[in-house]
């Protein structure tokens, strides 16, 4: 247990260079983080592809896959943990209804990747690529 908590403090070091997230630097936050979260080996549970296991029981109901419960909800509390050790106070607030990792990255992402300057480059980019279709009504009036 001793050598979890020192691993998982040990991890948090690792995002000590992150820039903390300000609602202004989304692109360079994202970045880094993700690449602490691979390094930490969390990132499937950050992006919801490694999902906590379904607790299994056997005839007298005891748990019997207990440890990969554990495993798993120790990397998703060291995902927040950095998550949250790595945004300003008021990113903060909007996460403080999420119940894992993958909503806290799931929410920040959904609200400001939208802001950053590469993706909106890129909606402009199809607005003024836009080519009307003959035969294809966009608008009836009736």
């Amino acid at each position: 247990m001793a050598e979890h908590v020192a691993q998982d403090f040990n991890s948090l070091r690792t995002v000590s260079h992150v820039p903390k997230f300000d609602g202004t630097n989304h692109r360079e936050w994202n970045y880094e983080i993700h690449l602490c979260f691979q390094a930490m080996e969390v990132d499937c549970v950050v992006l919801g592809t490694e999902l906590c296991p379904a607790e299994e029981r056997n005839e007298e109901n005891l748990l019997l896959n207990e440890a990969a419960i554990r495993q798993w909800t120790r990397k998703d509390v060291l995902a927040r943990n950095c998550i949250m050790a790595t945004i300003t106070k008021e990113m903060k607030e909007n996460l403080y209804i999420c119940v894992n990792a993958t909503q806290m990255w799931t929410k920040l992402n959904q609200q400001y990747q939208l802001q950053t300057e590469e993706h909106l480059h890129l909606l402009w980019q199809n607005y003024y690529d836009f080519n009307y279709t003959t035969g294809i009504i966009i608008y009836t009036i009736n």
